[in-house]
């Protein structure tokens, strides 16, 4: 996790005698005075529980807000106590040290070779502003996560905390849950009961506002469900794999770069031209390459990604790349360079996501197997309508069954992996998913 955003101006500390002294001494203060403590402090509603608690656990839940990122601080606690006791307070703290700062808890740098988008990340401002919960949506590899690092980084100023949790599975989930209390000071230990460190993360999430939390592949929408109500206090954002999030989420689908988006992406990755560079500052042979290469790659990403590294770690050329690829791909694709580490290979990528699919519905995947060896665009269903006979029983079946075809096929893009016309009744996929699951085959 990255620490948070460092303040100009840092809390001054306690001793562990003063803290001591500080606790005897509210626990020992008559309620009134306590509440005019509370009051004077002013702590988010929620954190101080109402008159009806034991004082001893309203003390403790009152120095876990003040000691905490969005606190002002023991001392300032300190200072206003000891009036209250008849003793002087200490040198006046400056004001500056009781306002709460910034917290930016994400855990990638922002990525200097990010290139296009523009217009995914207007919109998902739009949406986010609008509707508070919204879901970026793609093909994995496609850039999901990338676009939100960088969304969080252009729009981090107009939050007070950005915090991400990578939700991919369960055990993920609660292990980041655990450390996001942990730096949000909420607990001691990530082996503290799972059933607190949901209750505290979402109690500080509700008593906060203007906060952007990202989770991070959250393709079981089941685990992230009922974070998406904390919306009214802040601004949730999914990046998923799943080809529909509505109702839960409005979808911003992300499509594959662009020829030329590719093209400027490569270069730059590869080193032959500066990390903000543009497609005509490069040689008109390194832009005929990239060009091709781009389209070769069909626009992906983590594809152009990974070509990059190899390019540059093996100072390789373009042109020697593509050669290789021609003769290559399936080792290419599932060759990751040393140095990236965010992501795993695009072999990898889509064969998980099919082993996924596989476990919902094997009959799904024996479709996209047949769509492998197809031409990967507008792919009419009338090859398996119409062409039902051909096929395994299982296939043939619902081939020639309207509903179950839907559900088949409903299951064969959950993931992304496919993706569905209705109103043409054809099917498109990926060039590079193609080369993974025949090379599976």
């Amino acid at each position: 996790m990255a620490d948070p955003a460092p303040s100009s101006d840092p809390k001054p500390t306690l001793s562990f005698s003063d803290r001591l002294q500080l606790i005897q001494t509210l626990n020992g203060l008559p309620t009134p005075t306590f509440e005019e403590l509370v009051f004077a402090l002013n702590p988010p509603p929620g954190i101080v529980p109402d008159s009806n608690a034991a004082l001893g656990h309203r003390v403790s839940e009152f120095l876990k807000w003040a000691e905490g990122p969005m606190g002002p601080g023991l001392l300032e606690v300190l200072n206003l106590v000891r009036p209250m006791v008849g003793e002087p307070a200490l040198p006046a703290v400056d004001s500056t040290r009781a306002q709460p700062s910034k917290l930016f808890i994400v855990p990638f740098d922002r990525n200097k070779y990010f290139t296009g988008r523009d217009n995914i990340l207007d919109s998902l401002h739009t949406v986010l502003q609008r509707e508070k919960v919204t879901a970026l949506s793609g093909l994995g590899g496609i850039g999901k996560t990338q676009t939100a690092v960088e969304y969080a980084y252009r729009h981090q100023d107009d939050y007070q905390a950005v915090l991400w949790i990578r939700s991919e599975t369960q055990e993920e989930f609660a292990s980041e849950l655990s450390a996001l209390a942990q730096d949000l000071g909420l607990t001691q230990t990530q082996e503290s009961e799972q059933a607190a460190v949901i209750q505290a993360v979402k109690r500080w999430l509700s008593t906060h506002q203007d906060w952007l939390l990202v989770l991070d592949n959250a393709d079981n929408l089941n685990l992230v469900r009922d974070w998406l109500s904390l919306k009214k206090y802040g601004h949730l954002l999914l990046t998923t794999r799943v080809s529909e999030t509505r109702p839960l989420a409005e979808r911003i689908e992300i499509q594959k770069l662009s020829p030329e988006e590719g093209a400027v992406f490569l270069l730059r990755r590869a080193a032959f031209m500066p990390a903000q560079g543009q497609l005509s500052e490069a040689s008109e042979e390194n832009q005929q390459q990239s060009l091709r290469l781009s389209q070769v790659m069909d626009g992906l990403p983590l594809a152009l990604d990974q070509a990059g590294a190899f390019i540059l770690e093996t100072r390789s050329s373009l042109e020697e790349y593509h050669q290789l690829y021609e003769s290559a791909a399936p080792a290419l694709l599932a060759k990751r360079g040393e140095l990236a580490i965010d992501h795993p290979s695009v072999t990898v990528t889509f064969s998980l996501a099919f082993e996924r699919l596989i476990q919902r519905s094997a009959v799904a995947a024996d479709l996209l197997r047949l769509c492998a060896y197809l031409a990967p665009d507008g792919i009419p269903e009338e090859i398996f309508t119409k062409g039902a006979s051909v096929f395994d029983a299982e296939l043939q079946a619902v081939a020639q069954n309207p509903l179950q075809l839907i559900d088949v096929l409903t299951e064969a893009g959950r993931f992304s992996l496919i993706s569905r016309s209705g109103q043409d009744k054809t099917l498109t996929m990926h060039r590079l998913v193609q080369a993974v699951l025949k090379e599976r085959l």
